[in-house]
């Protein structure tokens, strides 16, 4: 019956997810997506494999209880009144069971509660087995780089432990109660719940479950433990693996338990004399919404794939070792990175500790496998990150970017993460790296940021910009190294579509009264302007590497500037006020937002002229807004350097607004090198499935890849819908993409999990929720 049930379960799941699916299919454009496609091959997880070895155990423990014997336990009534232990079946029956004392059913009612318990207890064997065996990091470790890789995704085993450890919570009371309750109607059988090994052993297991399993499954009790209790809770589940041991010795659970938990202690034993380094010298960091350490690896220590460390910080607390993705440091050779995010009573403590960067001792322990080491599988990645989680996709972007596409697509609110990561970390150039920025505070950027980066104000739409990014790689429709090679021929425009390309960039992230108040400040003469910026910035011009002496990355004169990241106008609207600003407060704002290269003298005078339509050598609001509104021109028409900024070609320029400080163009336009449409890195393996550009109806530009990757509720709905219906019918290709998520944003996994459902992009999700 309990099989029967479990059945009809899955298959009604299974029906309603089809519904589902099919429902989603009709809401795109009334595309049946699902009855279009043949139905997709099983994937055989790890979990997946497990529930079939469960189920045979069911039946297996089915089978040898309850049929006749030999095979099963079942007898004639007359052969079981000849034991000391019954006097023969009751209720009319011709067959019952009475093997041994605790396991004797001559009623139709115990042989019910028998099935029962016994079905709760071997149906999950084989995850309570896969409890020890998926924490032996070390040994999973090992076999991660043997052929057992191949049917074993050892990287999902923490999903496994999970998954029993909840089984567990609920089945060890299950299979209690219903053998104390076949005991106690039972005559006086509840005294093998004290007099046996079997009622001993089953009553301590079944005392510390709860306080091994309720602290990690219920949020509420979680929050008011401490680390120390959950973690010395949790360990007494080596004290309730020994009890299983010896709960059915008739039953060779002593070998099926026992080998495991001997594993895991032996693992545990080898990681802790082994694999654990002490660092004397590591450097930690403070900053806005955690801490960062970094350290030298010692010898032996090396980083194969993307991993996490134990960390344990004796001058914190010697008991507390916590888990954390680690990642190659990005411009330190042999040096390793960790980001711990200030959440919990630890990780506070220690942002609290380190009032200036400090270099104080650390044990390491690992380093050991994550979701994210199943990257490898894939020749196209898609990263995803909220926060801190950025960390093990920076280690995926040094290990494999040489040989795959890894995107990157990062959510963050703590400003100087970000400046950290953009001032250091090489993002690769053929890939996308979409930046999204949801904090409020001022971001102090570096004077070039890498030039394949977009940065955006705001949340993304994760459907879009996952097809987005699908669609351009497999379609090879303005791939990543074009819209970068396109970026490089930018020295060679007219001054004025440099500079106007240039506002747009900053139009992305900055207001227009930030951008004129700017260039008010720095202008010489006006009533506003600060004498002593001017000649702090004068004294930059003649270096080159310190020419956004207010933007630099420790941001030490940013409070100076009034600029403020906002997706609102700020409260005073231009046109207000009679305010102005001349030629060089125009040359030191420009200089500022992008280096002292960015325009010459001689530019600056051309773009002048034709902005100061009146000629008195200002530039008042109406002047600056007229020029703004050329910039935000829906058919971006190019100016000419003959004519003023009110004058327009109709040469249209597809240029995307973005803000990565790069200034890039439509290749065409900016008579870019002709790049080959199957540019690819040699020895990748990446194709589009023999589907090319011409699959598209046309070719894509930068500024609708702008708008499809954007952020504000205008975007073009026609790109995002064109990049979904590929995908959505392009299921071949699908398989060789992945998707990777490491945050503890639950609206983005919930996101990623329909994206994955509807389009079948392979998900793994990394989340260490200690």
């Amino acid at each position: 019956r309990i099989l029967s049930i479990s059945i009809s379960i899955f298959s009604k799941a299974k029906q309603n997810k089809a519904m589902k699916s099919a429902t989603n299919g009709r809401s795109h454009g009334g595309i049946e997506c699902d009855a279009e496609h043949e139905p997709e091959e099983k994937e055989w997880t790890l979990i997946f494999k497990l529930k079939i070895i469960c189920f045979a155990c069911l039946i297996w423990i089915a089978i040898t209880s309850f049929a006749p014997a030999p095979v099963g336990l079942l007898k004639p009534s007359s052969e079981i009144a000849d034991t000391e232990w019954s006097d023969g079946c009751t209720d009319g029956l011709s067959y019952c069971l009475c093997p041994r004392e605790t396991v004797c059913c001559d009623n139709l009612r115990s042989m019910i509660f028998l099935g029962i318990s016994r079905s709760s207890a071997y149906f999950p064997y084989p995850l309570y087995m896969m409890l020890f065996l998926s924490k032996a990091n070390n040994l999973m470790t090992a076999l991660q780089g043997s052929v057992l890789s191949v049917w074993i995704q050892f990287p999902e085993l923490h999903h496994v432990h999970t998954l029993a450890g909840s089984i567990a919570a609920v089945d060890a009371f299950v299979h209690a109660f219903f053998h104390l309750l076949r005991w106690g109607l039972r005559n006086d059988d509840i005294k093998l719940l004290w007099e046996t090994q079997t009622g001993r052993s089953g009553l301590i297991a079944l005392c510390i479950t709860p306080l091994i399993t309720w602290p990690m499954l219920f949020p509420r009790l979680k929050k008011k433990m401490t680390f120390e209790w959950r973690k010395g809770l949790h360990m007494l589940s080596i004290v309730w693996g020994i009890a299983l041991c010896f709960h059915a010795p008739e039953m060779q659970i002593f070998w099926l338990m026992g080998v495991p938990v001997v594993i895991y202690l032996l693992d545990a034993i080898t990681g802790l004399y082994f694999h654990t380094w002490r660092i004397e010298s590591t450097l930690f960091f403070r900053l806005d919404s955690g801490s960062a350490m970094q350290f030298t690896n010692p010898p032996g220590f090396e980083l194969k794939g993307a991993s996490y460390v134990l960390v344990l910080l004796p001058w914190i607390s010697k008991y507390q070792w916590h888990a954390f993705s680690i990642f190659p440091h990005p411009t330190e050779p042999n040096t390793s990175s960790l980001c711990m995010a200030a959440v919990g009573d630890w990780t506070k403590t220690l942002n609290k500790s380190i009032i200036r960067p400090t270099v104080r001792p650390a044990w390491i322990m690992g380093p050991y496998l994550s979701p994210f080491a199943t990257a490898i599988e894939f020749d196209n990645i898609i990263a995803l990150a909220t926060g801190i989680g950025i960390t093990p996709a920076l280690a995926l972007i040094k290990l494999y970017s040489d040989t795959r596409r890894i995107n990157l697509v990062w959510m963050c609110r703590d400003a100087s993460l970000l400046e950290f990561f953009l001032s250091t970390v090489e993002f690769p150039r053929d890939a996308f790296t979409l930046i999204y920025y949801t904090g409020k505070k001022t971001l102090s950027l570096p004077p070039e940021l890498p030039e394949s980066v977009f940065l955006f104000k705001g949340r993304p739409d994760l459907e879009r910009v996952v097809t987005g990014i699908v669609h351009s790689i497999e379609s090879e429709d303005c791939l990543p190294e074009e819209i970068v090679q396109s970026g490089r021929v930018m020295s060679s425009v007219p001054p004025l579509t440099r500079f106007r390309i240039g506002l747009r960039r900053l139009m992305d992230i900055y207001t227009a009264t930030d951008i004129f108040d700017l260039c008010v400040e720095l202008s010489e003469g006006s009533p506003n302007s600060d004498p002593a910026r001017q000649t702090s910035t004068r004294n930059c011009e003649g270096n080159q590497g310190s020419a956004m002496a207010s933007l630099n990355r420790r941001g030490s004169n940013r409070s100076s500037v009034s600029l403020r990241f906002s997706k609102h106008r700020s409260s005073r609207n231009l046109g207000e006020s009679d305010q102005q600003f001349s030629k060089l407060g125009l040359q030191m704002a420009m200089r500022e937002f992008h280096g002292h290269s960015f325009l010459s003298e001689e530019c600056i005078d051309v773009i002048f002229e034709a902005m100061d339509t009146n000629k008195d050598g200002w530039i008042d609001q109406r002047e600056f807004l007229s020029c703004i509104s050329m910039v935000n021109e829906e058919d971006d028409e190019d100016w000419s350097e003959s004519e003023d900024v009110e004058a327009a070609d109709k040469k249209p320029v597809t240029v995307g607004r973005r803000t990565s400080w790069l200034l890039l163009g439509d290749n065409e336009e900016m008579e870019a090198p002709d790049l080959s449409k199957s540019t690819t890195r040699s020895g990748t393996g990446r194709s589009s499935g023999g589907k090319s550009s011409n699959s598209t109806s046309r070719s894509r530009t930068v500024a609708e890849q702008r708008r499809l990757f954007g952020t504000g509720k205008k975007q073009a709905s026609d790109v995002g819908d064109e990049s979904k219906d590929f995908v959505r019918n392009s299921r071949e290709i699908i398989k060789t993409w992945q998707m990777l998520y490491c945050g503890g944003s639950a609206p983005v996994v919930n996101n990623l999990k329909n994206i994955h459902d509807e389009y079948g992009i392979d998900l793994k999700i990394e989340k260490f929720d200690w």
